[in-house]
């Protein structure tokens, strides 16, 4: 609820339909790193609701009921810090210094000659 959490509406007007087509709404944002670095390792719980609700009909007799609706999409998100197991052993650096010299010497070699 946004009673205990930030939240922010959007209002999207879509004018008259032709019959068959529909409306796509597309929304992208981006989190707040350190929102979830103060908690790490706890698991968040984003929640996006859409509603939705006709109010003008093409008709000239107007329905009993206009449609309307709504849908909720869910995501969970864990924060966690990266791990030092996952870093290049210093062994692996060195021989791929040792490596590039001796490609660079071959190669100072052959257009010396």
């Amino acid at each position: 609820t946004c009673s205990s959490a930030e939240c922010w509406k959007l209002h999207c007007d879509v004018e008259r339909l032709e019959k068959g087509s529909s409306i796509i709404l597309t929304v992208r944002s981006r989190l707040w790193a350190e929102t979830f670095i103060e908690r790490p390792y706890k698991q968040h719980i984003l929640e996006c609701s859409v509603q939705y609700e006709v109010n003008k009909m093409p008709y000239s007799i107007p329905p009993k009921f206009k449609p309307f609706g709504s849908r909720k999409v869910v995501a969970t998100v864990m924060w966690s810090k990266p791990d030092n197991q996952f870093s290049v052993p210093v062994w692996i650096i060195i021989l791929a210094v040792l490596a590039g010299l001796l490609l660079l010497a071959v190669l100072i070699y052959l257009l010396y000659k």
